[in-house]
């Protein structure tokens, strides 16, 4: 009886000193610097990017008060960039991180002459978001981390419309609902969430520890 409790007490010290070195040697496991480079879809930001969210959503030209005196034109197809997003990450703890973000979302559109299809304009929006971030990592594997955050920041926006400029800036974020990513040194990730990143985005990214003297 005495050497099952015996053994029983050394299990559980070996087990606590584990654990021990477990929180506060995590430095040692897990890389505390990250940098991402990802994409997401645009609606997002079309939505906040009136009026090209109009011309976004449109299944058929439109014409606006902006047109009423121009001669008769359409507005051609709306192209974007996607939401384009780099992320930098510092882990404060085993389960918390904090940074930064910036995201660049542009959408560009031709204006056509109705009647002989010439090109006679351009529109075009960009949009600029910068926001600190926080991020919280409820499993942290070697190889798989899955993670939620929120993003609070500011986007810019400005662009041209025929012949006339304009800029707007809104108090925006992130909220990212749930992310994933895989890998070690480098990974991919895919986030679910909404925001100007998008509500669905994926790319990869590199880890680094800091450098100790």
């Amino acid at each position: 009886m005495k050497k099952i409790a015996s053994f029983f007490f050394i299990s559980l010290f070996s087990l606590s000193l584990y654990a021990d070195r477990d929180t506060t040697d995590w430095k040692i496991w897990f890389p505390q610097n990250e940098i991402q480079f990802g994409i997401g879809d645009p609606y997002y930001a079309a939505f906040f990017s009136v009026p090209m969210a109009r011309y976004f959503y449109a299944t058929e030209p439109l014409s606006y008060i902006y047109d009423w005196f121009v001669d008769d034109i359409y507005h051609g197809a709306v192209f974007s960039t996607g939401a384009i997003s780099f992320n930098y990450m510092y882990r404060i703890k085993k389960w918390l991180w904090i940074g930064g973000s910036a995201t660049y979302c542009g959408f560009f559109s031709k204006v056509h002459n109705l009647v002989t299809d010439e090109v006679v304009g351009k529109n075009n929006v960009n949009t600029f978001s910068f926001y600190p971030s926080v991020r919280f990592s409820y499993l942290n594997r070697k190889y798989v981390t899955l993670y939620s955050g929120v993003s609070l920041g500011y986007t810019f926006i400005f662009g041209n419309r025929l012949e006339s400029r304009y800029s707007q800036s809104y108090f925006t974020g992130q909220i990212t609902a749930i992310g994933v990513s895989v890998g070690k040194t480098w990974y991919g990730f895919t986030e679910l969430g909404l925001g100007m990143r998008g509500c669905i985005s994926a790319g990869f990214g590199y880890r680094f520890k800091s450098v100790t003297k």
